[in-house]
């Protein structure tokens, strides 16, 4: 596992600093939600103290413009070098990063904060680490338990989110989803949050729906081909998308004939990929009952969505073959839901791929505008 040992090398404060974000559910990037507590201003600032000693010209390029933006942070006198502190923040996120992924793919559980506070909580998961939402009430796109707030998994998109609670509210049968280990919460320091992503809406007919779900095909590929620089930019800005890929296939069962669909969006393999040594990527699962003729007649024997971790040597594998199966290191099931109606998997599948514009494409056989 290559990607481990690129971040081997760091020192004791950037890795110990790295810890302390990663069990306190801090982000790296956000000194003010929620506030960092004063040992940590004071280790960023030491930390950078002794990066600034072995600044070079390289570093001065890659990490000017972090520099502008988040160089005055735990740099209130101004004493210290922007560049320094910049690259401090950069290796205590790439150090986060790939104990959060070592974490992932060892599926290993034996620091989470969750347990910890809540200890009766353990029994309660199953072998996915899913939760019954019965055991919550909710919030917005969060959930309360015993005066704290809990946050789905931090590998869930933020719309996702947000449906998993709509569903939870509406107490529907058999939901059950991931939450987040380490970002815990007081009540009172819950507050709805501003909306995170754009949703685009899906234009579609219900026939041309219906067909593309029954269409006999065993894979389809979408990429993106933008028609003009503008066009490209605007791709770019919304998400990094290399292509998705929807395979069918139809399997007989003891509740008769029914199709299994994966849809899977592939990212593009980045510099932060090469260098933490993994790809994510997200799956939409589900098991579609044949036999209805109509939209709101449709029934899901399930509907489920997982993040795959891929080691890169895998995922330039599967990137080259477009429709094969390749498997992944690592799988983190994000939710799962038995006995869905046609309007929970579209909600789940839109919220899955928040700002993916191919899912229409599928859908609809048209398309859709970046």
């Amino acid at each position: 596992m290559s990607g481990i040992v690129i971040y081997m090398g760091f020192s004791p404060e950037i890795d110990s600093l790295a810890d302390t974000f990663r069990r306190s559910g801090l982000s790296v990037w956000s000194p003010l939600d929620p506030k960092w507590p004063d040992e940590i201003v004071r280790g960023i600032a030491l930390a950078s103290e002794a990066i600034e000693k072995s600044l070079d010209a390289h570093d001065r390029k890659e990490y000017e413009h972090g520099a502008e933006i988040y160089g005055h942070w735990c740099n209130s006198d101004g004493k210290r070098d922007r560049v320094a502190v910049a690259k401090t923040l950069a290796l205590i996120d790439a150090a986060r990063r790939a104990k959060n992924v070592e974490k992932l793919i060892h599926q290993d559980l034996s620091d989470s904060e969750l347990y910890r506070r809540f200890p009766e909580l353990e029994a309660r998961a199953g072998e996915d680490d899913l939760f019954p939402a019965a055991l919550f009430a909710c919030f917005k796109d969060a959930f309360s338990y015993r005066g704290y707030a809990l946050i789905p998994s931090n590998l869930t998109p933020a719309p996702l989110g947000s449906e998993i609670s709509k569903l939870a509210q509406q107490k529907t049968p058999g939901l059950r989803f991931a939450v987040d280990h380490f970002l815990i919460r007081p009540e009172s320091q819950y507050f709805e949050p501003f909306a995170k992503a754009r949703i685009w809406g899906l234009p579609f007919s219900s026939r041309i729906l219906l067909a593309r779900i029954y269409e006999r095909r065993s894979v389809s590929v979408y990429q993106r081909y933008p028609a003009d620089e503008h066009e490209k930019l605007l791709f770019t800005l919304r998400a990094p998308v290399e292509r998705l890929e929807v395979c069918r296939a139809e399997q007989a069962g003891g509740d008769g004939t029914r199709i299994a669909l994966l849809i899977e969006e592939l990212v593009p393999l980045g510099k932060d990929e090469w260098e933490l040594g993994y790809v994510f990527t997200r799956m939409l699962h589900c098991d579609l009952q044949l036999g209805a003729d109509e939209l709101d007649d449709l029934r899901f024997s399930h509907v489920d969505a997982s993040v795959l971790v891929y080691d890169v040597e895998s995922y330039i594998e599967r990137l080259a073959a477009p429709g094969e199966k390749v498997k992944a290191i690592s799988k983190r099931k994000l939710f799962y839901l038995p006995d869905a109606r046609f309007h929970h998997w579209r909600d789940l599948l839109v919220a899955t791929f928040p700002n993916d514009e191919l899912v229409g494409e599928w859908l609809t056989g048209e398309k859709q505008s970046p």
